[in-house]
């Protein structure tokens, strides 16, 4: 069964929240009653003592009693919970005193007498100096047992004694008016806990409620795009924690890309089928003509030729869109080795100002000499050959090429120059576009292109860690530069594995 994080949430909250506030009520109530035990001591402990001291002979105790009573610094307790008070000649063993037989049954007496031995101990030593005592002198205080707490008739009582050399004074006195102002905060308390309890959870509600709002929005906007709307987009109001800003800009991202690859596929798709279905048109209309004309063999030979032609535009067209299929799977990896750019430079230009010459265009040469970089030069030759390609293909009559290899700013740089018709401002972003062309009249007609070259171009030298660009237009002259990588640590080569050399 699903449960709601919210609820969960909040549960465990109230859980903790209860357990923490009750272990906290536990702790105070146990150091309360300890401290106000602390502080009543202090005061019975000295009367107790007091007492004993003037305790000579039974007829002592007879006018020492109401004075007890009367002097007891707290509010005596409530009637049938009297202070309990037990006298004993310790040296007789017999009770002199007691008010009520319940502290007698609840308490071990010999636990609070002295012993044979201090007795005997006090005895020796008053018997060897008759200066100690005299009759007006109180009696000295030879046993004092630990304060107690202890149960009576189920009533905490705080149990004080002490002997003298012959009485032993013992007197529970009832904690009920020291505990009572901590039992009416305890009730208050236990009230009140419940409802504190209570307030947490539904703050804890509706902070969760607000944290998790954005991932609701999530869900409801990942619906609508999975019905089709993907323009939708997860939108933030501002109050939200930085965690879920950051997690919503990914997924945000994560949409755009869906979106343009989408869109991208789309076009991809329409433009495939636009490009493919021209030269099958042509290829289809040539066999046509051909079955209609088979008496005459040069006419049947230049159908074969234009057929011949058109499966050839088509298989440049199939191996351009398996390029770009690789490049999109990210199938195509960089091999990079240690490569002499400036030779290849060299070879590529030597076939370009061959075919330059056969269409009457001045072609130049500019190569820094011996540049070596780690870089895939398969990748590369395939950027430049394009540009030189596109440089004799979109070129006017008696105009020229230029091919460069230089340092820029530290950094080596291809760039390829030919004279001929300007790229317009507002297409200079799109030519490196899939399906791009800047006249496609003109492409159909006179130059084979299908608007692929400088998509795939540009691709390669992003996978061999380049970067292609058109850096001019204007004055009857383009400028395409290819940026080569700079400090491409080479791949770690695997060690040979060494065999041992046999026994000669």
């Amino acid at each position: 069964m699903n449960k709601s994080l919210r609820l969960r949430l909040t549960i465990v909250a109230a859980l903790f929240t209860g357990g923490i506030l009750s272990l906290f009520l536990y702790i105070g109530w146990e150091h309360l009653k300890v401290q106000r035990h602390r502080d009543v001591d202090p005061v019975l402990s000295p009367l107790v003592h007091k007492t004993c001291m003037q305790i000579s002979s039974p007829d002592d105790w007879d006018r020492i009693l109401p004075q007890l009573e009367s002097s007891f610094p707290f509010d005596l307790p409530s009637e049938g919970d009297p202070i309990h008070i037990l006298l004993v000649d310790h040296r007789e063993k017999e009770i002199i005193y007691r008010n009520s037989d319940i502290l007698l049954s609840a308490i071990t007496l010999s636990s609070y007498l002295p012993s044979e031995q201090a007795v005997e101990n006090f005895d020796k030593t008053f018997t060897s100096n008759s200066n100690l005592r005299s009759p007006t002198q109180l009696e000295p205080i030879i046993f004092v047992p630990p304060i107690d707490t202890i149960a009576l008739n189920g009533i905490p009582h705080r149990l004080i004694s002490c002997s003298n050399p012959r009485y032993t004074l013992i007197m529970a006195a009832s904690t009920n008016h020291i505990n009572a102002p901590i039992e009416n905060t305890l009730d208050l308390t236990l009230v009140a806990a419940p409802i504190f309890v209570l307030i947490v959870a539904a703050i804890t509600w509706l902070i969760i409620a607000h944290a998790l709002k954005p991932l609701t929005n999530i869900a409801q906007t990942s619906r609508k795009i999975i019905e089709g709307s993907l323009n939708e987009r997860v939108q933030l109001k501002g109050d939200e924690s930085s965690e879920i800003i950051e997690v919503v800009k990914i997924i945000n991202e994560m949409i755009d890309r869906m979106e343009r690859n989408y869109h991208q596929a789309a076009r991809f798709s329409a433009d495939a089928s636009h490009e493919l279905k021209s030269p099958l048109a042509a290829l289809q209309g040539t066999l046509e003509l051909a079955l209609q004309k088979t008496d005459s063999l040069p006419d049947m030979e230049n159908a074969v030729f234009t057929a011949y032609e058109e499966t050839q535009k088509l298989k440049q067209i199939i191996n351009s869109l398996l390029m770009l299929t690789r490049i999109d799977s990210g199938s195509i990896e960089a091999d990079i080795k240690d490569v002499n750019v400036s030779v290849l430079c060299e070879e590529l230009c030597e076939d370009t100002e061959i075919l330059s010459e056969e269409k009457g265009i001045h072609f130049l040469k500019q190569i820094e000499q011996d540049v070596h970089l780690n870089l895939d030069p398969t990748l590369l030759r395939q950027v430049l050959n394009n540009l030189l390609t596109n440089a004799l293909k979109y070129n006017e009559e008696n105009g020229s090429i230029a091919c460069r290899l230089y340092k820029r700013n530290g950094v080596e740089c291809i760039d390829v120059e030919n004279t001929g018709p300007a790229i317009p401002e507002d297409r200079k972003d799109s030519i490196f576009k899939r399906f791009v062309r800047l006249d496609k009249a003109r492409s159909q007609k006179h130059i084979k292109g299908f608007g692929l070259g400088l998509n795939i171009a540009s691709e390669l030298a992003r996978i061999n860690n380049s970067k292609l660009e058109l850096v001019q237009s204007h004055g009857g002259v383009n400028i395409f530069r290819i940026t080569l990588p700079k400090d491409v640590p080479l791949p770690k080569q695997e060690d040979e594995p060494q065999i041992p050399a046999g026994d000669n």
